[in-house]
């Protein structure tokens, strides 16, 4: 499968990283019901060999859902499809946003929504930058945190920024997906 000038640029500053294996394994997958294809990359994290980057190719959108995680690959890149079909269909999404999802197997991982924050909070993605230009066009990264139900309960309750009060509090850990089960 080839990939376009862009999608190569994506992964190339993606591997570039430090803590980022320079080999990865790209994957197409379909939404239910959908024609279209959605790319996504995965890389392990070095020398943490249960850590992965995933995040996807985009054909359509300026974005690049991005994240690091231990959790099931499989279920973390169509997390990262439904994301890039959000924005196909019109909506712009955007650091802060939460997006829930009812997934059965999110729901018996734990995990009921993401929200998207700046790569500045990982410690593995902060030397990425969040927005580049190519060919006129800008892209931008938005890393995905995935959230618990008492957290999404919060963020709808109290908004943003006591989510992030909340991170902060309890030292959030952003890559341990077992931690919601």
């Amino acid at each position: 499968m080839g990939i376009p000038v862009i999608q190569g640029e994506i992964v190339s500053r993606v591997l570039a990283l430090e803590h980022v294996d320079d080999e990865c394994e790209t994957f197409e997958n379909e939404l239910i019901g959908r024609e279209e294809k959605f790319r996504q990359v995965v890389a392990r994290v070095k020398p943490d060999h249960d850590l992965f980057v995933i995040f996807n190719i985009p054909a359509n959108t300026p974005s690049i859902f991005i994240t690091v995680s231990d959790g099931d690959r499989n279920l973390i890149r169509q997390v990262i499809s439904n994301l890039e079909e959000i924005e196909k269909e019109g909506k712009q999404l955007e650091p802060t946003d939460v997006v829930a999802f009812e997934d059965k197997n999110l729901l018996a991982s734990g995990v009921v929504a993401v929200v998207l924050v700046p790569l500045s909070v990982s410690g593995i993605l902060c030397d990425l930058e969040e927005s580049f230009s190519l060919n006129g066009k800008v892209y931008r990264f938005c890393l995905v945190v995935f959230l618990s139900k008492d957290e999404h309960e919060l963020w709808k309750k109290q908004g943003s920024d006591a989510l992030v009060s909340y991170f902060d509090s309890v030292d959030k850990d952003l890559l341990t997906f077992s931690q919601f089960e």
